[in-house]
């Protein structure tokens, strides 16, 4: 019975159904007098199941860490006995207690694993082990992963028949198409997205899950914040993001649930900080930030504090943007999520570039392109081009040096003139990309000079520079082969 209420998410159902086997969120269950090791595996497992959810729902700390101890007890039992679906379901629930702790890396290795064996799985464990092999994909921006994932399973999804089990698929669906069209800036992602998520909407509704069905909402909320980000002329459809967020606190708040509240009260931030209302958004996304920080949820927590911080920065209480943003990057790069470290401290430069020190502001520079190196995000690359010539520009000044162009130096003992030459050439060039939005054809004819002679000049003195430049892109070879070509090419072996 607590199993049927989990499925359905009544979660306190699920707990009251357990009676005085279960005492709460962390407890190791009542196995007294239960003498068939089946039947202890099967009362840990689903206690353990519980105590995750709820742990996760109501920010629980350390639930997840305390859960896991049960599962791998659980697991034993099952393998003890000879249930291998028993073990196989334990083992899925302790790939997803790593999920929601955070810890994506082990979570994909455990759910990988499962699928290794796919053909031996039951069905019900095959699917859910792909669907949350998805969610982590997403969770780390492995977004064509992810939806790889999605298009295999939809037949699997299809054929189950069970409209909790379609609603998540769709809903799953529809977050990783809703961020790839915010990574790819296309909107035809977004469309698609919003077609997921109402097929969603309809499957939630269908099997009567009120939790569920609110997460949907915040769903429909975060996409027209994306819209209104792609296309200003969509910001004015953020009140209809509001209205999702009420009806999604309406349907929370009768099962208690804190945890997706929490979620919500980070998406309204963001919908404030489309509205340019940044005294509010600063103080939803520092009350979500509270609330994920003390779960454990270090990748949520990093998100709201981001937001916090930018918020901070528009009301210029620059000091308090600098510590939220330092610690989005701090908790991140802890919790091994290296995008969300590099973005938090991409978003420092944007931010606060012109205040910060000029050693710290190229570290920070250093620190974003690392973390963002994998990234194929096309709005976080453009802006990591245009942070690096913000950095660039503090390098050109170095300590001491003055805001708004280049510093001329006082003749001194040991003035190095080939070196201030090189530096004032720096200077230049870095301002002619930087107009030139990083095209070399550009810059070389602001510079009055030609395209071939900025290339050599950016490959041999100014190799630094080669990153605000946007990547250039490999000639095809032509199919036609002439008896030129043929010659030239016969020269050259």
């Amino acid at each position: 019975m607590a199993k049927e209420l989990v499925e359905a998410g009544a979660y306190e159902q699920a707990r009251e159904a357990l009676g005085e086997l279960w005492r709460g969120v962390g407890e190791r269950p009542r196995l007294d007098g239960i003498d068939d090791p089946l039947a202890r595996a099967r009362v840990l497992l689903c206690a353990s199941t519980l105590s995750s959810m709820l742990g996760s729902y109501k920010q629980i700390e350390g639930a997840q860490e305390r859960v896991r101890d049960l599962l791998s007890e659980a697991m034993s039992l099952f393998q003890t006995g000879g249930d291998r679906v028993g073990a196989d379901e334990a083992m899925l629930e302790l790939g997803t207690c790593y999920w929601r702790a955070s810890s994506h890396d082990e979570a994909r290795i455990i759910f990988r694993q499962l699928l290794a064996r796919e053909a031996s799985l039951a069905r019900e464990v095959a699917t859910l082990a792909r669907l949350r092999l998805s969610i982590v994909e997403r969770m780390t921006l492995r977004l064509h992963e992810a939806l790889r994932l999605h298009a295999e399973s939809a037949a699997l999804f299809a054929e189950a028949g069970d409209h909790a089990l379609q609603g998540k698929h769709h809903a799953e669906y529809g977050m990783v198409l809703q961020e790839l069209g915010a990574a790819e800036q296309r909107a035809d992602y977004i469309d698609r997205s919003l077609i997921e998520l109402a097929a969603a909407s309809y499957h939630f509704e269908q099997a009567g899950h009120m939790v569920y069905s609110a997460c949907i909402k915040n769903e429909l909320a975060m996409a027209l914040v994306i819209l209104a980000q792609l296309d200003p002329a969509q910001a004015a459809r953020l009140g209809e993001a509001h209205a999702h967020l009420d009806e999604a606190v309406r349907l929370m708040s009768g099962v208690k649930d804190r945890g997706h509240l929490t979620n919500v009260r980070e998406t309204r931030a963001k919908v404030f900080l489309g509205q340019r209302q940044y005294q509010l958004a600063e103080r939803e996304a520092r009350a979500a930030a509270r609330a994920f920080k003390q779960s454990g949820e270090a990748s949520f927590y990093a998100e709201a504090m981001i937001t916090c911080g930018t918020a901070l920065a528009e009301l210029d209480r620059h000091g308090e943007a600098r510590r939220a943003l330092e610690e989005a990057e701090a908790a991140a790069r802890a919790a091994g999520d290296v995008e969300s470290a590099g973005t938090a401290a991409l978003t420092l430069i944007e931010t606060l570039g012109t205040q910060l020190e000029w050693d710290y502001l190229t570290r920070l520079y250093e620190q974003a392109a690392e973390g963002l190196s994998q990234t194929r995000h096309r709005g976080l690359l453009e802006r990591l081009r245009r942070a690096s010539l913000v950095t660039l520009r503090a390098r050109e000044k170095g300590p001491g040096g003055h805001a708004g162009g280049y510093e001329v130096p006082q003749l001194h003992t040991g003035f190095n003139f080939f070196g201030e030459v090189t530096r004032y050439e720096r200077y230049w060039l870095s301002m002619a990309l930087e107009k030139a939005e990083g095209q070399p054809t550009a810059a070389a004819r602001l510079l009055g000079l030609r395209h071939q002679t900025l290339t050599k000049v950016l490959q041999g003195r100014h190799k630094d520079l080669q990153a605000v430049r946007v990547p250039p892109c490999p000639r095809r070879r032509s199919i036609i082969q002439t008896a030129t070509s043929k010659k030239g090419r016969a020269r050259k072996s």
